[in-house]
């Protein structure tokens, strides 16, 4: 090197700063929910619908609402009941963002003698009413998997018998634990029996719904895969379907 000279340092080379990734949002909790979620029915691991609801309790009543999706139907719910979760009322609309409509539209309520009774609209505009032939407890549907939860309102240690619109009597076996292979949760399981010979399991976590297993499908919170997995174990697809239903008036 001559005598004198320097040497110069190359450039460094220029640092790039990547700026770390917001997590996505939580969705938010809807204010007074008691609880909520969605449910995810399949079979076979084949998703057939969903359903997102909240439950709210008030003083005097518990309220639950419903937006189903999928297969079964696109349908929105209001279900009202008493403190004891006697039901009281039931509003069943087509969803406001689903056009064609896809089914008819109801109103339950109870009369003056204390019986619910089903005023409703057909597709082509027909109206019908059917009417309970006595006092119910719940309004339960196969559809609608949120509608099942005062089962886990039930003491937990005795079998119970609960009267459901329109007119069939279910037998409820007392609640017994049921493993998922996830230590750090405690579920039970109870089984329903309708008199068509249909039985329909149900899985507790404490007092709120986890999920069902019913005739050839399963439902559980979204991204439950373990308790899926669980429930598909319990199934019984050889049990008939629903009661059929009451004649109209």
């Amino acid at each position: 090197m001559p005598a004198g000279s320097q040497t110069v340092a190359a450039p460094a080379a220029p640092v790039v700063v990547t700026e770390p990734k917001s997590p996505a949002a939580a969705p938010q909790p809807t204010p007074g929910a008691w609880d909520e979620g969605t449910f995810v029915r399949s079979e076979d691991k084949r998703e057939l619908g969903r359903e997102t609801f909240v439950i709210k309790q008030t003083p005097d009543q518990w309220q639950l609402v419903v937006d189903t999706q999928g297969q079964i139907n696109e349908l929105h719910y209001e279900l009202i009941s008493n403190r004891d979760l006697t039901i009281q009322r039931v509003r069943m609309t087509n969803r406001p963002d689903v056009d064609p409509p896809m089914t008819a539209s109801s109103d339950i309520a109870l009369d003056a003698e204390g019986i619910l009774v089903e005023r409703g609209v057909d597709l082509d505009g027909t109206a019908t009413q059917t009417r309970a032939e006595n006092k119910v407890d719940w309004y339960v549907t196969s559809s609608l998997t949120a509608s099942l939860f005062p089962v886990c309102h039930l003491d937990p240690s005795r079998p119970a018998t609960r009267a459901m619109y329109p007119r069939t009597s279910v037998k409820i076996e007392a609640a017994r634990p049921f493993d998922i292979g996830v230590p750090a949760r405690t579920l039970t399981l109870r089984t329903l029996r309708f008199p068509s010979g249909r039985n329909t399991k149900i899985a507790c976590e404490g007092n709120k719904l986890a999920g069902e297993a019913s005739m050839s499908y399963v439902v559980v919170r979204a991204g439950d895969d373990k308790l899926a997995t669980a429930l598909a174990g319990v199934l019984d697809p050889a049990t008939p379907v629903d009661d059929p239903p009451p004649p109209t008036e």
